[in-house]
Parts: structure tokens; sequence; C-alpha cells
């Protein structure tokens, strides 16, 4: 029988356009498509303010939950990490309000939405908060003041473009790594790979900040080309680290002044909470050992019952 009287309009109708249901009658409706999409869209029309309300109290209900869960996750972390509750956290973003010590960039504004706890790496004392551009750039010039003071006089001595000495052209083997490597430095800074080498010995191969050795390692990525994103103007070659660190700065000297200002001044005063002791090898052994020995001895007591015993457990374990 391919036809179905609906017991709604009591037309028959095809088997299709009636929908499944879980009931014992042949797993079909009683009503077909068309009548439940009339009844479906009469009720919310008769009742479109009440389903809003258990609608917006739903949403409600599941953000307090996960609110709850992200301040628990969030306070362990604080706790696990800086030894601070995410209470304090919350006091010490209020006492900045809610901005960056470094740029005064607002916490509804930073890269992230929120703020970074910065501590000294050392001491494990806490700074202060600060946006994770500000954040980075510390990491960056590794708190080093000097390193930072030395990045101040490498961006205002290098206003000029730097002069290259004309060289001769030289034809690189075509799709070669040197070929690619030349049209790469084509593309994003105008020069040729000669006119990098030059820069390069120019140089004596260091950083001109933190002085660090940029011989070119097989395997590894070269020391990017620093130039100024506004003039395109190029001022030298630096490590990894120093070019990130101007670029979370935004060449911004005021902004670096600012940052030594932060680190010389005193850390916080700020009860601690002393973070649980991760096990040592020691004690990772030791547990290790007695968690073999004691799955030893159940293997034994095991073989030493009489198997219908050992049956029994089996199945009063499963009830």
């Amino acid at each position: 029988m391919d036809q179905k009287l609906c017991k709604k309009c009591g037309v028959w109708k095809a088997l299709t356009d009636f929908g499944r249901s879980w009931r014992p009658n042949g797993g079909i409706s009683f009503f077909c498509k068309e009548c439940i999409r009339k009844r479906v869209s009469t009720y919310q029309q008769l009742n479109r303010s009440r389903m809003q309300q258990k609608r917006n109290e739903r949403r409600a209900k599941n953000a307090k939950e996960q609110n709850k869960h992200w301040i628990v996750q969030k306070n362990w972390t604080y706790t696990r990490t800086y030894g601070i509750t995410y209470d304090t956290y919350l006091v010490l973003l209020a006492n900045q309000k809610e901005r960056c010590q470094i740029c005064r960039t607002h916490k509804s504004n930073a890269p992230c939405r929120y703020m970074c706890v910065d501590h000294d790496h050392k001491t494990g004392r806490i700074r202060g908060l600060l946006c994770h551009s500000c954040n980075s750039g510390l990491g960056k010039f590794k708190d080093i003041i000097p390193n930072i003071e030395k990045a101040i006089r490498y961006l205002t001595q290098t206003t000029n473009s730097i002069v290259f000495p004309i060289f001769e052209k030289v034809v690189y083997i075509r799709n070669s790594s040197e070929d690619e490597r030349n049209r790469s430095l084509k593309k994003l800074y105008g020069i040729t790979s000669q006119q990098y080498d030059w820069l390069m010995e120019v140089q004596q191969t260091q950083c001109p900040i933190c002085a660090e050795n940029l011989t070119p390692v097989a395997g590894k990525r070269r020391a990017p080309v620093d130039h100024c994103h506004k003039s395109n103007i190029i001022r030298g070659i630096l490590c990894q680290r120093c070019n990130s660190g101007l670029g979370y700065f935004k060449d911004d000297t005021s902004l670096m002044f600012a940052a030594i200002e932060y680190l010389r001044a005193p850390p916080l005063e700020i009860e601690m909470v002393p973070p649980k002791k991760r096990k040592t090898e020691e004690e990772l052994i030791i547990r290790k050992s007695q968690e073999e020995e004691s799955r030893k001895r159940k293997a034994e007591e095991e073989l030493v019952r009489d198997p219908s015993e050992i049956k029994q457990a089996r199945v009063d374990d499963q009830v």
C-alpha cells in the first residue's frame, strides 16, 4: 500500500508525504508533513514571546555554567603558574583600570582581549598586567634593559636608507634555491641576494641589537631583513627575536622608554600562593614500581584462586 490517510486533514497521501515515527505504526507518522508544518508555524506565532523567554533562560543558564567552569580553570591556571588566584587577578585589573601598564591599551582593544600576567622569570615576582604585544615584546628582548636601549638607538640612528654598492648582474639557474631566494628578496624588500650578503658582511654577521651571531645554518631560516613599514627603508639585518620585539612594540621608541621604566619599577607586593609541587623523577619511579608490584601480586592471587571463584568475582564486579 503506497498511500496513507492523514488523521489531521483526512486526505489520502503518498507515503513520501509523511515523516518517520518511532511508534509501532510501521515507522510512519500519523500526520502528513504539511499538517505538521502548519501546526508548528501556528504554535510559534501564538507563543513567540514565551519561546523567546525560555530561549533566553536557557542561554543564561548555559552561560552561567560555562562562566563557572571558566573561572575554575583560570583560577587553577593562575595559581599553578603565577601563584595568585583569579580574584587577585581581577583586583590587579581594576587597579590598572583594565589597561596595559606600558601602552595603556584597554582590555577590549587588546590583541587577545585579555591581559597577560607579567612576572620576573628569575624571582617569580609579579610586575603587573600587560597586553599580549607588550608582554611578548619584553619576552623577545629577554627583559634586558640594555637590549631595549640598544633597540632605541638602532631605530633613531637608522633613519636614512642604506646605500648599496653596484654589483655585477648574476644569472641564477631557474627555480634553484638561490634563484628563489633572490626573487623573494626582490619581491619583499627590493634588494638582491648579493646586497643581502654585503649587508651581512658590513654587520660582521652580528645582530646590531643583541650581537647574536647571524651566520646561516643549514636547515634553518636566514636572519630577517628589518625595514620601516611606513617608508620601506631598510635598516639592517636582525635576529628573529629582536626583529619580532621591534614589531611587537610597533617600532615606537616611546613604548620602549615606557617598557624600560616599567622594568625598573619594583615588583608588586602580592601575597603569593605556593603552587603545588611537581613530583620528582625518583618519586615517579617509586610510584611506577609500586604499581607494577601490586599488579604482579594480583596476578599471582588470581592464579592461586579457583577458576569458579574468579568467574563469580568478575560477575559481581559487572553487577
